[in-house]
């Protein structure tokens, strides 16, 4: 039984940006007095991650965590509905999070052409990908219900491997835009002078961006349990663990730079 587990992690995960985001819309606001795009995005990534965490936290108090022979059946019936809702907002949260973070470096590095060019080109990018990817999961089973209601007679769905392959595909393209933000403005911050304090104060912002990137990568070998229809309560533990991880470390670091008036 994971369910203490599972539900403690996606606790803290959830508080630990919500507190960051809103420290940061404090010092925009209220300290800096000016409002950014990369500010008014957060806003939105902020509401879809802790939407997240709260459907995965209920999730818990209807079998997430434990197997699928111990959970009634009226609790499995809702389990696998708000998996399937976990299922087809993963990239738009995902997606949200990165944009807030791309904003942040159109902003920072305004007079830098080919970072501008780059950072354009990703949020089209993930604009294009989101819509195309989850109208590919929305529409995984003919009918849709079918993808919440196992047995479903008279309906057709994509095969275990090939649901797998789906949202294989999906992580690893997530992860390798997380790389191109995260080495992205690396060239640009080597050759500014910067004072001491602010050179750790970088190396810490870009050592939570590497721990995010590892957190999606880490997760690609959580995504086995699509292979199988057999106990998913219990096998999609970890990967919600993970994802959990992966959005709470994303928003905060793409927040941490706007705290440095109050620290």
């Amino acid at each position: 039984n994971m369910v203490t587990t599972v539900r403690a992690v996606l606790i803290v995960t959830a508080i630990i940006p919500l507190v960051i985001c809103l420290l940061r819309l404090y010092v925009r606001w209220f300290v800096v007095q000016w409002f950014g795009w990369d500010d008014v995005f957060v806003i939105p990534a902020l509401v879809c991650v802790l939407g997240w965490h709260a459907v995965a936290i209920v999730e818990t108090f209807y079998g997430l965590g434990r197997h699928m022979w111990d959970i009634p059946p009226a609790s499995l019936r809702l389990w696998y509905k708000e998996f399937f809702v976990l299922q087809v907002i993963y990239l738009s949260v995902s997606s949200l999070m990165k944009t807030s973070v791309i904003l942040f470096l159109m902003r920072i590095f305004a007079e830098v052409r080919n970072v501008n060019v780059v950072c354009k080109g990703l949020v089209v990018f993930l604009v294009a990908f989101t819509i195309a990817g989850t109208l590919v999961i929305t529409f995984q089973c003919k009918p849709i219900r079918a993808a919440y209601t196992p047995g479903l007679s008279g309906s057709k769905c994509f095969t275990p491997n090939t649901l797998f392959g789906i949202f294989l595909f999906q992580a690893v393209t997530m992860f390798v835009t997380d790389v191109i933000i995260l080495i992205l403005p690396m060239p640009h911050l080597v050759k500014l002078k910067l004072p001491f304090k602010k050179r750790i104060g970088v190396i810490i912002l870009f050592s939570l961006g590497f721990i995010a990137t590892i957190a999606a990568l880490v997760r690609f070998s959580t995504l086995a349990f699509f292979k199988g229809k057999i106990d998913y309560t219990y096998t999609s533990s970890i990967s919600h663990i993970w994802m959990g991880i992966e959005f709470s470390i994303g928003l905060t670091t793409a927040s941490l730079p706007s705290l440095r008036p109050i620290i």
